[in-house]
């Protein structure tokens, strides 16, 4: 709900700075204090996200201009907590569900329907297409990459989609990481890649998150066209780095619903995405194993080029071994030629090894005079 609200201060008042935040034990309400961006007329307020499930879900924002706040802010605090009392948005009755594989627990209206649910992933939909989105992870390979033929060799074994990386490839990772351009990108590729109309996505909000272990994440609030369908999305789009084959991953956390219908069915979608939770030891066994597979894969990878480069490295030297044969073999035959036209031959030594080119004449009577140290030598064992 705090993200939510945020997004909605944002729409209302532009830029603004998150300076501190506290959430209830209970995680039912949560208080940020926020300032706009600006000079002398800034803006400064508290943000109020209050949560129940099966009951009201509301966010409630109180400012004033910043240099006066401190002193109109009990006032306002007074107004919203009136205001509170009016009837509120609710949220129908619930179902619990675990995933076949124990690694995520959530609750959804009866009629929604669950897309994903394994590997702590989670994905539902409205019979309305609402949807709420957990930890969908999307694995690709970036066309850039040195390795990017061996990544398609191995592209259904490892899963991964062929889509660049957020930024050019090759260079630190702090340049230029664009987790919007990432999702704008990926998007449109998979609507073509399933012949659907561009997706045509409107991003209104784009506020980067604090980024850690190389993973840059991005809030995005947008629009965007789903089977002709108009709808409105706000949530958290990560990009991780690439790994040594050119493979890295997005990771989306989101909620969405048709835009004429986002407001009304905000509180359930909250609801929805308030209840995911994921079992910690069940998901590290999950990540040590993808890992450990990941791991196995580019080790086959990895064997299956050395060994066409090694087949490859086979093949060429096996037909330059049959060049230098052939060549020898024209070579010899060229120089035997060369005597018969010229009544020489090559007189050899067998004492010694050593050789000389002699006439034919000449020749016969060495051998013949001392046939135990000369001999003639025959076309076949020239060098």
């Amino acid at each position: 709900m705090l993200r939510i609200g945020l997004a909605d201060a944002r729409r209302a008042l532009g830029p603004l700075s998150v300076l501190g935040a506290t959430r209830s034990i209970d995680n039912a309400l949560t208080v940020a204090l926020f300032r706009t961006a600006g000079g002398d007329d800034r803006m400064g307020g508290l943000l109020l996200a209050s949560y129940a499930s099966g009951g009201a879900s509301r966010v409630t924002i109180v400012y004033d201009r910043a240099d006066r706040f401190a002193s109109t802010e009990p006032a306002l605090i007074a107004r919203a907590t009136r205001a509170a009392q009016l009837p509120g948005a609710t949220v129908g009755p619930m179902r619990a569900v675990r995933s076949p594989d124990g690694s995520v627990t959530a609750s959804v209206p009866p009629a929604w329907k669950i897309t994903t649910f394994a590997q702590g992933e989670f994905a539902a939909v409205a019979p309305d297409a609402a949807e709420v989105d957990q930890e969908l992870s999307v694995r690709l390979i970036d066309p850039r990459s040195s390795a990017y033929q061996q990544a398609l060799r191995l592209q259904r074994q490892l899963g991964r989609v062929v889509n660049p990386y957020a930024t050019p490839y090759g260079m630190p990772m702090t340049v230029d990481v664009d987790p919007a351009r990432a999702y704008v990108t990926f998007a449109n590729a998979i609507a073509k890649a399933q012949h659907f109309a561009r997706p045509d996505i409107s991003i209104e909000h784009a506020i980067p998150l604090p980024s850690a272990n190389g993973l840059h994440a991005t809030e995005l609030v947008g629009t965007e066209s789903l089977r002709g369908v108009r709808t409105r999305f706000d949530g958290i789009v990560g990009v991780a780095p690439p790994g040594p084959i050119g493979g890295w991953a997005m990771f989306v956390k989101m909620i969405s619903a048709p835009v004429a219908r986002f407001d009304a069915d905000l509180p359930t979608l909250a609801a929805v995405y308030n209840s995911y939770r994921v079992d910690q030891g069940v998901r590290g066994q999950q990540v040590a194993q993808t890992q450990a597979d990941d791991r196995a894969g580019a080790a086959r990878g990895l064997a299956l080029m050395q060994q066409t480069q090694a087949q490859n490295s086979a093949t060429f030297n096996a037909s330059m071994a049959h060049a230098r044969s052939v060549q020898s073999s024209i070579d010899r035959s060229t120089a035997g030629f060369t005597h018969y036209l010229n009544d020489t031959t090559v007189l050899e030594n067998t004492t010694t090894g050593a050789r000389a080119t002699a006439g034919d004449s000449f020749a016969d009577a060495v051998v013949k005079n001392d046939p135990q140290n000369f001999r003639v030598v025959p076309i076949s064992e020239y060098r």
